[in-house]
């Protein structure tokens, strides 16, 4: 963990250096180190959603980009779908059919994805929760063409 300021973030020393470059952050001061291991089980706050998220531990998290922590989507994605699982998490699906978010996103429920996107950017750097937002290429499900492409998964 580091502080900065009054701020204390929980980052990977692997990713500490590319962090604070990235964020043009003055330098931190050490203020604990811990293995992630020790955080599984924790529960964080959800920024926006009136719930908390439980930190789980997975392989698929690397040390080359970001801060080793990444949020999960168990409705959304395969390894996130498997986490959920094998840490009895509910599978949240809160996009529907045809791209629009459900009640399950809150104050975005109704929005087609990619509206979304922008409105949660701006509210989270409203109330103080985003540092920074980049575009970031993820290998995620894909069809042939340029439409817009989300994946589901759920019990069958």
């Amino acid at each position: 963990a580091i502080r900065v300021g009054s701020e204390i973030y929980v980052v990977a020393e692997a990713l500490l250096a590319s962090f604070v470059d990235n964020l043009k952050l003055p330098a931190p001061e050490i203020i604990g180190k811990v293995n992630g291991k020790a955080l599984e089980g924790a529960h964080c706050r959800h920024p926006f959603l009136d719930r908390d998220s439980v930190l789980v531990v997975q392989s698929y998290v690397t040390m080359d980009q970001g801060t080793g922590c990444v949020h999960t989507a168990p409705g959304h994605g395969q390894d996130d779908y498997e986490a959920a699982l094998a840490y009895h998490l509910p599978i949240l699906v809160p996009v529907d059919n045809l791209g629009f978010l459900t009640e399950e996103a809150g104050p975005f429920a109704g929005l087609f994805i990619e509206d979304a996107n922008p409105k949660i950017i701006e509210h989270l750097q409203k109330v103080g929760f985003l540092l920074g937002a980049a575009k970031i290429i993820h290998s995620t499900c894909s069809l042939p063409g340029d439409g817009t492409v989300v994946c589901e998964c759920g019990c069958q």
